[in-house]
C-alpha cells in the first residue's frame, strides 16, 4: 500500500480538464480493483454534458504518487446558486447526477480512504472559493478518516447524516444452492410467479438485447413498459425527466460496445410485459432499472424477471450484483431483502465554511437597506399594499423582504 505522506493532489478546473485527464484517469480506472462504473471516464463526461447548468464548473481533484502517476480521483462541480439574494457557492459530486455511489477513484496500491483524505485537504486549502461541500453517499466505511481529517480543522461546521442504503449480493457458487438458501417464502412466491406467467402467457420468453447497434430500440421499449406502471401516474423514473433520457441514449450504446450495458425482457410472443436495464463494471453488475406492466402485476414478473438475471449472473464471471438508490433500510424492502443479504449504508457529508450563514445574513441586511433606501414608502405602507390586488414588482420585492427580516 502507498505511503499517503508520499500523495498529492492537484485540482483542474474548467472543462477542457476532461480532454486534459482522459489518458492518465482511464489508466487509473485500469489499474483499480473493483472501479465505479460511475467513475469512469465515459460516465462522468455524459454526465457533465447532460446535466450541468449554466455557470457550473467542473474540479476535477487528481491524486498523483512521487511519479506525478494519477492513483485516484474526485471528480466535482462547483455550482453557483443565489439564495436570498446571495449567491452560494457549493461543491458536489458529478457522478451522483446519474449514478449512485461514486465515491473516490482509487488504484489498488491505495485505499479509497487515502484518495479521500488528500483529496479533501486540497480542498480545504481553497476553502475561500465555495461555501458548502456537499459529499452524498459516502460509505461509511471511510468515515473515520474523513471525520479525523476534518476535527483538525477550525472554523468548520459539519453535518453527517444517513443517505442511500445499497442491497449486495455475491454471486459465487451455484444458483441452485444459492437459491435453497432463500426462505421458503420466498421460493415459495418465485414458483407461484413462474406458474402464474406460464399460465397466463404461453409465448413467455426472456430476451437479452447487449449489442450497440440494438441498444437504441431496446431502450424506448423499456421507457414504453415503464410509462405503463405506477411510475407514469407519480411522473416519476426514466421517462419523466427529459436529461435521463438523453443521457441513457447516447450513454446506453457506448458501454453495449464493451459489453458493459445490457436490457432485458419478459416478453409474451411480441408483447414486452417487464424490462431490467443492467450495468457492468469488472465483475460488479449493477441492477439499475426495472419496470413491468401493471396488467400482470399479480404474477411479479418484475421479481421473476430479475431472478432470471441473478442466475444468469451466478453462471457468468461477475462477482457481485449490486441494487442502486435505495434511501430506505434493506430491511423494509421486502422484494428486495429477500434476495439480498447484504446492506451497504452512506451518508451525506455536508461540511460549511464558517462564516457562510453570518454572510447571508448580512447580505440580506444590505438588501433590507437598499429597498428601504429606494421605496421607503412601499416598507412603510407594506401591511396595506399587501391587501392590494395591483401591487407593484417593487412593493412586492419590499413585502418579501420585509417578511425575510
Amino acid at each position: 500500500m502507498t505511503n499517503p505522506h508520499t500523495l498529492s493532489a492537484r485540482l483542474h478546473r474548467g472543462v477542457s480538464a476532461f480532454d486534459a485527464l482522459q489518458q492518465s484517469w482511464q489508466d487509473a480506472v485500469d489499474r483499480a480493483d473493483g472501479p465505479s462504473l460511475f467513475m469512469t471516464p465515459v460516465f462522468i463526461r455524459q454526465s457533465w454534458d447532460h446535466f450541468h447548468k449554466p455557470g457550473d464548473e467542473p474540479w476535477l481533484v487528481s491524486v498523483e504518487d512521487t511519479r506525478g502517476r494519477m492513483v485516484g480521483l474526485l471528480p466535482l462541480v462547483l455550482r453557483t446558486e443565489v439564495r436570498r439574494l446571495v449567491r452560494i457557492r457549493t461543491l458536489m459530486h458529478m457522478g451522483l447526477w446519474a449514478g449512485d455511489r461514486p465515491g473516490v477513484l482509487h488504484t489498488r496500491d491505495t485505499s479509497a480512504g487515502q484518495i479521500w483524505c488528500v483529496a479533501l485537504s486540497a480542498l480545504l486549502e481553497r476553502r475561500a472559493a465555495w461555501h458548502h461541500l456537499d459529499l452524498r453517499e459516502v460509505e461509511e466505511v471511510v468515515l473515520p478518516d474523513l471525520q479525523a481529517q476534518l476535527q483538525q480543522e477550525a472554523r468548520l461546521s459539519v453535518s453527517i447524516r444517513p443517505d442511500t442504503y445499497a442491497g449486495l449480493l455475491p454471486t459465487t457458487g451455484t444458483w441452485e444452492h444459492y437459491f435453497d438458501s432463500r426462505s421458503r417464502h420466498t421460493r415459495q412466491a418465485y414458483r407461484r410467479s413462474h406458474r402464474l406467467l406460464t399460465e397466463a402467457c404461453p409465448g413467455l420468453r426472456v430476451e437479452t438485447i447487449d449489442q450497440p447497434a440494438d441498444m437504441p430500440a431496446a431502450f424506448e421499449r423499456y421507457l414504453a413498459i415503464e410509462q405503463l406502471g405506477w411510475k407514469h401516474s407519480a411522473r416519476v423514473g426514466l421517462w419523466a425527466d427529459d436529461r435521463q433520457v438523453a443521457f441513457h441514449r447516447a450513454l446506453l450504446p457506448w458501454l453495449a460496445r464493451t459489453g458493459q450495458a445490457s436490457i432485458w425482457f419478459l416478453c409474451d410472443g411480441e408483447h414486452d410485459i417487464a424490462g431490467l436495464v443492467r450495468l457492468r463494471q469488472g465483475t460488479v453488475t449493477y441492477e439499475r432499472f426495472k419496470a413491468f406492466d401493471p396488467a400482470h402485476a399479480r404474477s411479479s414478473p418484475g421479481t421473476w424477471l430479475c431472478a432470471q438475471a441473478l442466475q444468469q449472473s451466478f453462471e457468468s464471471r461477475c462477482t457481485l450484483s449490486d441494487v442502486l438508490g435505495m434511501h430506505t433500510p434493506l430491511a423494509e424492502r421486502q422484494a428486495v431483502n429477500a434476495w439480498y443479504d447484504r446492506e451497504l449504508r452512506t451518508v451525506r457529508l455536508v461540511v460549511t465554511r464558517a462564516g457562510t450563514g453570518q454572510h447571508l445574513l448580512r447580505r440580506t441586511r444590505q438588501a433590507l437597506r437598499a429597498v428601504r433606501r429606494l421605496h421607503p414608502q412601499h416598507w412603510r405602507h407594506g401591511a396595506q399594499t399587501d391587501r392590494t390586488e395591483a401591487a407593484s414588482p417593487d412593493q412586492a420585492v419590499a413585502l418579501a423582504l420585509r417578511r425575510m427580516a
